[in-house]
């Protein structure tokens, strides 16, 4: 199998919409999808349709988290690695949730059983609406391969359902970004004690995180929407 690399450009936006500087999940080859994009500043939506029951090829890695809700994934043959976690040879993937840390390396190959359609979340964890006192970007996420959690899949179904609806965006957008990242908190607070601790210990870390209070800012979440396909 040959290996792609990840775009240095983000995947085309709306017209008049900046995206956030993190870059997309590349497609190879890169006709194979359609994408609808959407930013909403520190979390952008890309809903991706693949168009041929052909094998193709995707690669990401990048200094944002990547969450991935597939709602229809089935194939043939296939495997998906996340770097730090062994390879999956999964044949159904639909209502599988995955998360890529930032950084992390995220790659694999696939034959189509039907036409595949999912959403990636790119999360900024430095993006400015993040309420500071969370400390959102000191977290240590954990990768995660074709999972299932309620809570997040609701979440983000309800996000993704916002790329296609523009007019209720504006009023619905900031609670549910800040239900996603909470969401996404709540899950690293299931690890170990120990794990905690080492957490808690290093240096500069006030390790206040784990049982933390605090909301993610929602009055400045900039709900930019102006649904377009990308081929």
């Amino acid at each position: 199998m040959s290996e792609i690399g990840t775009t240095t450009e983000p995947a085309r936006p709306m017209t008049g919409v900046p995206c956030s500087p993190c870059s997309s999940v590349s497609f190879s080859p890169p006709n194979i999808a359609n994408r609808r994009v959407t930013d909403w500043g520190a979390i952008r939506a890309d809903t991706v349709h693949i168009t041929r029951r052909e094998r193709f090829e995707y690669g990401y890695q990048a200094p944002c988290h990547l969450l991935i809700a597939a709602e229809r994934s089935e194939r043939d043959a296939g495997e998906t690695l996340i770097e730090g976690l062994p390879k999956s040879s999964l044949r159904d993937l639909s209502r599988k949730l995955s998360f890529v840390p930032a950084g992390h390396r995220f790659h694999g190959w696939q034959a189509p059983r039907v036409l595949t359609r999912v959403t990636y979340f790119y999360i900024d964890p430095r993006g400015p609406q993040l309420d500071p006192e969370l400390r959102f970007s000191e977290i240590p996420m954990r990768p995660r391969l074709f999972f299932f959690d309620h809570d997040l899949w609701e979440t983000a179904q309800k996000l993704r359902s916002l790329t296609e609806n523009p007019i209720r965006t504006a009023a619905i957008c900031p609670g549910l970004s800040v239900a996603l990242l909470h969401e996404l908190v709540r899950l690293e607070k299931t690890v170990p004690r120990a794990r905690r601790r080492a957490a808690a210990s290093r240096p500069g870390s006030k390790g206040g995180w784990w049982n933390s209070s605090r909301s993610i800012s929602a009055t400045t979440c900039p709900c930019r929407i102006s649904p377009s396909w990308c081929g």
